[in-house]
C-alpha cells in the first residue's frame, strides 16, 4: 500500500474530527450569547383542575342546587397552580397575577411557598388588598349611592373578584409557588385561570410533561441524525480511497449518527439549563 493511501483515512478521520469540533463549538458559541444577551428568568407553571360541586335543572337529572356558605352558586370548581423556579437565580419581590373571565368569580384562595421542604404561606399583594378592603367596605353602602355611583362601584366589584394577586418576597431556585382557588362558574364550561407574573426579566412558561419532553428530544435527534448522517456522508464519499472503505464507513455512520446526534442534544439541554 502507497504511503499516499495510508494517509486518506487519516485525512478522513482529521476532516470528520473537524466538522465535529466547528459544529460542536458553533452550537455551544450561539448558545453562550443568546444566554448572556438574554438574562429572563424562566418560570414555570402547571394548573390542576378539579370540579367539585355543580348545579342542574333538567327532566333527566331533576334539580341540583349548590350552596356555598349558605349562598347559592353555580359550578364550582377547585383549581391549583405550581409555579416553579427552575432556573439558577434567585428572584426577590415577585407579583403573581390570577384572573378568570367573565361569569367566573373567585369565592377563596390561599398561597404556599414550598423550599426543600418547609413551606411559608403566602399573602395577597398590600395594594391589592388594602383596593379588595376598600371596595368590600363601600359595597356595604351600595344602596345608598346614586345610579352612575353603583354602576361603577359593580364594575370594581367585578373586578376585584375576578383578580387576585400574590406576593413572593423571595423566590430561590427550586422554589415552588402553589396557589389554590375555589371558583364559581356560571356556564357549564370549565373555568379557564390566566396567570401572569409582574417582574422584570421573568417570563413565565407552561411546564413540560415528560411525554412531551420525549416527543420535542426524538423530534430534534431525528433531525439531526439526519444532518449528521448527509454530513459525513458527503465527506465520506469525497475523500475515502476505496470503496470497501467507504462501505465500512457508511455502516460505521449509520450506526454513530444518532448516538452523536443524542450527545449533542443532551449537551446542548445540559448547558441551556446550567446557563440559564
Amino acid at each position: 500500500m502507497s504511503l499516499v493511501a495510508m494517509e486518506e483515512p487519516k485525512k478522513i478521520l482529521t476532516d470528520l474530527v473537524s466538522y465535529i469540533g466547528v459544529f460542536g463549538t458553533g452550537i455551544l458559541g450561539t448558545i453562550i450569547t443568546t444566554r448572556l444577551l438574554n438574562r429572563e428568568v424562566l418560570l414555570t407553571k402547571r394548573i390542576f383542575i378539579q370540579r367539585v360541586a355543580y348545579s342542574s335543572n333538567s327532566a333527566t337529572w331533576g334539580k341540583i342546587d349548590v350552596l356555598y356558605n349558605g349562598a347559592p352558586c353555580n359550578n364550582l370548581h377547585l383549581i391549583t397552580v405550581e409555579i416553579r423556579n427552575d432556573s439558577n437565580k434567585n428572584i426577590d419581590d415577585v407579583e403573581v397575577v390570577f384572573t378568570v373571565p367573565e361569569f367566573n368569580t373567585f369565592y377563596a384562595n390561599s398561597g404556599q411557598y414550598k423550599q426543600d421542604e418547609v413551606f411559608t404561606p403566602l399573602l395577597l399583594s398590600d395594594g391589592y388588598y388594602r383596593y379588595f378592603m376598600d371596595v368590600s367596605e363601600r359595597n356595604r353602602t351600595i344602596e345608598s349611592l346614586d345610579e352612575g355611583a353603583q354602576i361603577r362601584l359593580r364594575g370594581e366589584i367585578d373586578h376585584v373578584t375576578r383578580e387576585k394577586k400574590f406576593h413572593i418576597p423571595v423566590f430561590n431556585k427550586n422554589g415552588i409557588g402553589i396557589f389554590s382557588f375555589l371558583i364559581d362558574n356560571t356556564t357549564n364550561m370549565e373555568p379557564i385561570l390566566m396567570v401572569s407574573i409582574v417582574k422584570k426579566d421573568v417570563r413565565l412558561a407552561p411546564y413540560q410533561e415528560e411525554e412531551e419532553r420525549k416527543t420535542i428530544q426524538t423530534k430534534w435527534v431525528e433531525i439531526m441524525t439526519c444532518l449528521s448522517l448527509i454530513s459525513f456522508a458527503i465527506l465520506i464519499a469525497t475523500y475515502s480511497p476505496t470503496v470497501k472503505f467507504t462501505v465500512w464507513l457508511m455502516i460505521i455512520n449509520l450506526f454513530t449518527s444518532y448516538y452523536l446526534s443524542m450527545a449533542i442534544y443532551r449537551s446542548i439541554i445540559w448547558i441551556k439549563r446550567f446557563l440559564s
